[in-house]
Formats: C-alpha cells, sequence, structure tokens
C-alpha cells in the first residue's frame, strides 16, 4: 500500500491525473502527467493520454480540451499504467490533493486490470497547505498559484498542473522544514494533524485519514 509522509524531498515524482468525472468506482483517468524531479529541478516529464473506452462528456472537454477524437487512439489504462510505474520507480511521489482523488483513482484502475497500486511513499501538498496556511479560505491549487505568484501555462492539463504544483512543493517544502518544530504532528504515523469540525465541536484529525485514524480533543 502507498504510505502517505510528510517532509521536503529533494528528489521526487509530481503526478496529476485528469479523469472523466470525480468518482474513482465509476469514472475514469484519461491523462496522466508526471515530471521527474532531481536535486529540486525537473529533469523529465511524462504525459500519456488514456483511452476510457467511452464517449467524454461535454463538460469535461471543455474543462480540460481533451477530445474523444485526442483518446482514439490511446493506450488503454493497463498500458498506461505500466509505463507510469516504471517512470516513477521507487521515487517518492508529490501532488495535489492526491490523498483522496489521483490515488483512489489509480487504485480502482489498477484493481479493474489486474495490476497492484504502486507502494510509493507519497507527500500531498492540500493538508500540507492547510497546516502552513489555515487562514486561506481555499487551499485549491489555483488558490495557491495566486498567493505564490505560479503561472499555470494550461490549467486542467496534467503535466502543466505538474509543473506548477511542483514550485509550490518547493516554496511549502522549505517552509515546511523551518517551521516543523511549530506544526502539529501526529503520534502515531507522523503526518500532520489537522483542525476539524465535529458533532461536539472542532478537534485535531489526522491528515492521513481514513488510515490513520488518530485524534485530539481541542
Amino acid at each position: 500500500m502507498a504510505k502517505q509522509v510528510t517532509a521536503y524531498f529533494s528528489d521526487y515524482i509530481d503526478f496529476d491525473l485528469e479523469t472523466t468525472g470525480l468518482y474513482p468506482d465509476k469514472d475514469s483517468i484519461i491523462e496522466i502527467g508526471a515530471v521527474k524531479v532531481r536535486n529540486h529541478e525537473v529533469v523529465d516529464q511524462l504525459d500519456i493520454l488514456v483511452n476510457p473506452g467511452f464517449p467524454i462528456l461535454t463538460k469535461i472537454v471543455q474543462l480540460t480540451g481533451i477530445t474523444d477524437e485526442m483518446v482514439k487512439d490511446a493506450p488503454s489504462i493497463a498500458d498506461a499504467l505500466a509505463t507510469f510505474y516504471d517512470f516513477i520507480g521507487d521515487d517518492v511521489i508529490i501532488g495535489h490533493n492526491i490523498h483522496r482523488f489521483d490515488i483512489p483513482f489509480v487504485k480502482n484502475a489498477a484493481e479493474k486490470c489486474g495490476k497492484k497500486l504502486f507502494m510509493n511513499r507519497y507527500i500531498d501538498t492540500l493538508p500540507l497547505s492547510q497546516a502552513l496556511y489555515p487562514e486561506m479560505k481555499s487551499h485549491s491549487e489555483e488558490a495557491l498559484d495566486e498567493r505564490f505568484g505560479v503561472v499555470n501555462h494550461g490549467a486542467h492539463r496534467s503535466v502543466n498542473d505538474c509543473m506548477a504544483n511542483q514550485q509550490i512543493y518547493e516554496i511549502m517544502g522549505k517552509e515546511f522544514e523551518e517551521r516543523k518544530q511549530s506544526l502539529r504532528i501526529c503520534p502515531k504515523c507522523g503526518n500532520l494533524l489537522l483542525k476539524r469540525k465535529g458533532k461536539y465541536g472542532d478537534f485535531l484529525g489526522c491528515s492521513d485519514y481514513p488510515e490513520c485514524r488518530y485524534t485530539e480533543n481541542l
């Protein structure tokens, strides 16, 4: 099983997916993008369109620019995942909201085509942003781009989102190293504790939920 961690690495893979919808159990991957980073610099990239086997909804075409014609001769998800796994190797994986979105999509797709989920450690920049900047109303990729002045040369295409998020991770990673002693860390798994709202009021919950269910009362 892939394991979430919180740290600042110099070598890693930043990855992102485009999909036909929001639900891993019924929607499909139509693009896998990744950039390879060595010593904090991008040295290689991967961009794979995927044929989902059914027409792409108009709203997804409008959002991503990916059309049925573009994926007509694209590889199946099984072949695309094989190429992606070869590219990432044993590297640490970075991405925004990958704990709840991208990794469940890869896991579901892998199960459907008889492959195992990659076992790499991974970092989700969403809880990292939530922990570092609790004053922000939104922690979306667009909000972080604006905060840090990062230009995304084509949002909602995987490699472009990876390139933007890689810049954001480098900024946040340095700040995490400077401030990690003051951040709340889960004593059970080592990931970030975040403020949550519950039935009986606010509490601290682990960012690796549901894998880690550690909580603290406030």
